[in-house]
């Protein structure tokens, strides 16, 4: 573990840098999608799906029509950091019918890793070694742990042109990850309406993590509208 400290006194915390050449992000962070590219930070990692685009009104734009995620390499954004301890990771999406009028797949989806950004990172519908994910399956919230999965389907994202705001949390303290939808664009505060909650024990990582974002959205377009980390 390396320490840089910045130039010019004493008043900033030293940059740590972890034994894979990542600095360990430390202070609350919002990443804007809407900047039309993509902001400080974030890694556009070549070659996987979805296809993914930056709009200033849409934000992050991602669609795996023609670019299928499922049990493939994926997770196109990743965050130039590492990541130890407890910390809450925050995304703002929203949930659109599909064009066909019978389901609700925008299929976003945050995950955590054990292997650093510039490895294979891929999507799974299902529990998978080194990766701890909130994916929206449709209508139905589910937080995939590395050996289990919590779920039900009581259809909590029956929504059309909602947005919602997705918590995912990793407490390394207690050994277990969270997985919380609220109804609200960019509620980071987490005070709108809670749809779904889903908790796994022993499930978390004991050393350094990583960050990625993806969906599956089969249909159309999906949006993300910015991210946030923030240190439990």
């Amino acid at each position: 573990m390396l320490a840089r400290r910045w130039k010019g006194g004493y008043n900033k915390a030293p940059v740590v840098i972890n034994s894979r050449g990542y600095v360990y992000a430390s202070a609350p962070h919002i990443y804007d999608f809407k900047l039309g590219v993509a902001p400080p930070g974030i890694i556009e990692f070549p070659g996987v799906g979805p296809d993914h685009r930056w709009d200033t009104t849409d934000g992050l734009v991602m669609n795996a029509s023609s670019n299928d995620v499922n049990n493939a390499a994926a997770y196109p954004i990743r965050l130039d950091a590492a990541f130890s301890g407890d910390w809450l990771f925050q995304v703002s999406t929203r949930i659109d019918m599909d064009p066909s009028g019978s389901n609700y797949c925008s299929d976003a989806g945050i995950a955590l890793f054990d292997s650093p950004p510039s490895g294979r990172w891929e999507w799974q519908w299902s529990q998978h070694p080194g990766r701890i994910a909130a994916q929206n399956n449709c209508k139905n919230p589910t937080l995939y742990g590395q050996t289990d999965r919590e779920a039900d389907y009581d259809q909590a994202l029956t929504l059309d042109g909602v947005w919602v705001t997705m918590h995912l949390f990793h407490f390394h303290s207690s050994r277990a990850c969270r997985y919380d939808v609220t109804e609200g664009f960019e509620d980071w505060e987490r005070t709108s309406p809670l749809l779904k909650s889903h908790t796994l024990r022993d499930e978390s990582f004991g050393e350094d993590y990583y960050c990625g974002l993806a969906s599956d959205d089969d249909d159309d377009d999906m949006f993300f509208s910015a991210f946030r980390i923030s240190p439990l």
